[in-house]
């Protein structure tokens, strides 16, 4: 899982797709509910780094039927926040953006900071598609808050791309847009997520 995911950032697309089945095939050779989780949630996170919306809906869905059943609240709620992300993206904005704040509400309230700061983005990137700018602007700068104390580099350069990306319209000028694109490509590079830095550099050009 963890390599599939670092293999994603790093733009090693196709080596992480067949690492995330191989850790599905393996997982369902255990019987072990536990490993299952790890094996389907994590591929549904990797597919929001991505923006596959409907990739992330499929593999949410499944994860979520998975975790429910084996009552596992921590992948539950991160399922549905993921899942609620991917239904506002697919198109149901006002039933995504729903699901989304009440699993992030979850979240935050079983103590859970891990992955946090890149949940509030997919949370504001909600509120972006429901055309609350001021919302996602206030959660992406929160979960750059959480990010800078939980020390979670890879969500802090999402979350500088996103804010740019949320700034593309009337909200700020050009030039005041350019910062967190200069931000992202930097820490980016010191990571070594090129997939993200890529990106990055794409928005800037």
């Amino acid at each position: 899982c963890y390599m599939a995911y670092t293999q994603s950032i790093r733009g090693e697309h196709s080596a992480a797709s067949a690492a995330q089945k191989a850790a599905i095939a393996h997982a369902n050779t255990l019987n072990h509910p536990f490993s299952t989780a790890w094996a389907l949630c994590f591929p549904a996170v990797v597919s929001t780094f991505r923006g596959e919306a409907w990739g992330a809906l499929r593999l949410s869905s499944a994860a979520l039927d998975h975790t429910s059943n084996q009552v596992m609240p921590f992948w539950q709620t991160a399922m549905t926040i993921v899942h609620g992300w991917a239904t506002a993206r697919c198109g149901d904005v006002e039933a995504g953006l729903a699901e989304c704040k009440a699993g992030l509400d979850i979240y935050a309230a079983i103590g859970s900071k891990t992955v946090q700061p890149f949940f509030r983005g997919l949370m504001a990137d909600c509120y972006a598609l429901a055309g609350q700018e001021n919302e996602a602007l206030a959660m992406l700068q929160s979960g750059l808050d959480l990010a800078e104390e939980t020390g979670e580099l890879i969500s802090t350069v999402i979350l500088h791309k996103m804010t740019a990306e949320l700034g593309d319209g009337d909200i700020y000028d050009a030039e005041t847009r350019q910062q967190p694109l200069i931000n992202s490509i930097e820490l980016a590079r010191k990571t070594c997520a090129l997939s993200l830095e890529l990106h990055a550099a794409y928005l800037l050009a």
